[in-house]
């Protein structure tokens, strides 16, 4: 019987840091072709600082939106840079929050479903899916609709839309924690979301 040579550093995969714009190439990748050769989390070597950017650009996507929709916040925040400084403070914060909460569901359930290996590069896909998938798409969606617009137009500008781009972030998701199904996926895309909501709902409560 031939002995087994045990694994050593040459043998073991190579991994490689993903830039930001990797990533969100790669999303958009998997959101119109499916995994085929577009998995990228694979042998990614993950560092604290590949965080920054997305959490920052969710941040103020965030902050643009609110700042655009909300006339009042707008108009209070104008009375003086401390109100300005107060509002935003606060708002910046609770975005933060919700994103701090959905990714600590998402780690808890890549803990559960996720090989070791995969949890820091699916995190990193996943705070980066919210960023330029999730966030964005929701933002156009809320921005093309109405709460008068006849039924057809509900359902065509915003319930089809958001069905198609949360099955495009359940790919997404089951590429970068390499999952065995679509289901995980959606669950990983959707759980955070959901919780962060309720927690912020139950605490303004």
């Amino acid at each position: 019987m031939a002995d087994t040579i045990p694994p050593t550093a040459d043998t073991a995969p190579q991994r490689f840091p993903l830039t930001g714009g990797e990533v969100v190439a790669a999303i958009y990748r998997i959101v119109f072709r499916g995994r085929g050769d577009n998995d990228v989390f694979a042998n990614a070597a993950i560092r604290w600082t590949d965080f920054i950017a997305p959490v920052l650009i969710f941040l103020a996507l965030d902050l643009i939106y609110e700042t655009a929709t909300e006339a009042e916040m707008r108009r209070v925040a104008s009375a003086s840079g401390r109100a300005a400084l107060i509002i935003y403070g606060i708002l910046a914060g609770g975005i933060l929050f919700r994103l701090l909460v959905a990714t600590g569901v998402t780690w808890g359930l890549a803990r559960v479903f996720a090989a070791p290996a995969r949890i820091g590069p699916g995190l990193l896909g996943y705070v980066w899916m919210e960023t330029a998938l999730i966030s964005p798409g929701i933002i156009i969606v809320r921005s093309g609709i109405g709460g008068d617009d006849p039924v057809w137009l509900v359902i065509f500008g915003g319930f089809l839309p958001l069905l198609f781009l949360f099955y495009g972030a359940s790919r997404v998701m089951s590429v970068a924690f390499g999952l065995s199904h679509l289901g995980f996926g959606f669950l990983f895309a959707v759980a955070g979301s959901v919780i962060s909501y309720l927690v912020e709902r139950l605490i303004s409560w």
